[in-house]
């Protein structure tokens, strides 16, 4: 079979056929790290990327993306387009706080940071609690976009919301087909108004695992999981002052599976941060994440196998949730609220009292609100399909065993 032709592929015919026809040129797409800072410093009229720590993060990603990640042309199309614009992003973010210095001084609203394995509801608690007017949530279009910062009176009406739209719209109807797009927002329905993960902000860090959820970049991963990440938080929060700036709320709410690892670096730069973190059965949030991995990576090369894919992520979040336990055991306990997925499922606004007796806020000036939320959620699930198997193998005892003491941690009842 023709590679980037096979049976299963979630893309477009349009996007297959360029890969095919277009294979020979896409050496010619460059991901020179030089040219890429050159191209971002063209586009912005604009110099300064602010701390230097991210030209580091930026060699070792696009090395590996040259010599590991087997990228299509589509794919090598979209990693020069991605870096490119988080350096943009880097250059007018510095802008800004030149010309605003005191944005720097900013105090944040209580920061509440929904974390977990992939997978594993947070999607779902995030866009509950985001329908509270005291939540400040940070939505898909100015987290693509952070700069220049938003305002609340333009908040509904400003540009950048329709040129997301009108971006994820080309994006979802040239790149995967109909089924494929069917089973991509089964996963995770990705909306330019809609709340979402604030791992973009991390993106313009150039320090975040998504690079290594969306092709095959190890040697970038290794690199990341021993390195520091403390100044790339630092970046993170400077984005959340910008952003809170002329658009605040009582709290901060935030949401990333890629949290998970950093609870005690959160906790350094975020001393009054509190902690959601809902808890699923691996054998759902391992196989679901490694179907979602399966898509996304699809988009980036013909090389993409499900049953070594399936093997990646099941090491992966079984990683990620052993540094988590270790860290949250040194920590303070109180900063940490516990859900059952089960349990969210079965009774959200039970678990949504709980959520809020944990915060020290009063339920009732959102619950309607929330309620709504709860009935919308639960009719979208009923008319999702299903997503399917990409024949990822994984094995029931292997996951069992992965995730044995996690288990016996957050999962013995309920």
């Amino acid at each position: 079979m023709i590679p980037g032709w096979r049976t299963g592929s979630l893309l477009s015919w349009r996007c297959r056929l360029a890969n095919l026809a277009a294979a020979p040129l896409a050496g010619w797409i460059s991901l020179d790290a030089a040219e890429l800072l050159a191209e971002a410093r063209r586009r912005c009229g604009l110099n300064d990327f602010g701390a230097a720590g991210f030209r580091e993060a930026l060699d070792v990603l696009v090395r590996a993306c040259e010599q590991e990640a087997k990228l299509s042309y589509v794919g090598r199309r979209l990693v020069r387009g991605e870096l490119i614009h988080r350096l943009e992003n880097r250059l007018r973010i510095e802008a800004d706080f030149r010309r605003h210095p005191e944005i720097a001084e900013l105090a944040l609203p209580e920061p509440i940071f929904i974390t977990g394995l992939s997978r594993s509801g947070t999607t779902y608690l995030h866009r509950l609690l985001a329908r509270d007017a005291r939540m400040r949530s940070l939505q898909t279009w100015e987290l693509h976009r952070p700069s220049p910062p938003p305002e609340t009176a333009s908040y509904q009406h400003d540009p950048r919301r329709e040129a997301r739209r009108r971006e994820l719209a080309w994006f979802h109807s040239s790149l995967y087909s109909r089924r494929g797009l069917e089973q991509v927002l089964a996963m995770h329905d990705t909306r330019h108004d809609s709340p979402e993960e604030c791992w973009p902000l991390l993106q313009n860090t150039l320090r975040v695992r998504t690079f290594f959820l969306f092709q095959h970049v190890p040697s970038y991963h290794a690199w990341l999981q021993a390195s520091d990440q403390l100044e790339a938080y630092r970046e993170y929060r400077r984005q959340l002052q910008l952003l809170t700036w002329r658009c605040a709320g009582r709290f901060l709410l935030l949401k990333a599976p890629a949290h998970l690892t950093q609870l005690d670096v959160i906790l350094r730069l975020f001393p009054n941060a509190r902690f959601l973190w809902p808890h699923r059965d691996p054998q759902q949030t391992v196989r679901s994440g490694a179907r979602l991995a399966v898509a996304v990576r699809q988009l980036r090369s013909d090389h993409v196998d499900p049953r070594a894919l399936g093997q990646i992520v099941l090491r992966d979040q079984a990683t990620r949730v052993r540094t988590a336990m270790d860290q949250r055991a040194s920590l303070d306990a109180s900063r940490f609220h516990d859900i059952d997925f089960r349990a969210l499922v079965r009774d959200p606004l039970a678990c949504l009292r709980g959520i809020y007796s944990f915060l020290g806020a009063p339920i009732e000036p959102a619950e309607q609100a929330l309620r709504t939320e709860i009935v919308r959620v639960q009719r979208a699930r009923q008319a999702r399909p299903a997503a399917a198997d990409p024949g990822t193998g994984l094995q029931h005892a292997a996951i069992e065993r992965a995730f044995r003491e996690y288990r016996a941690r957050f999962l013995a009842l309920g």
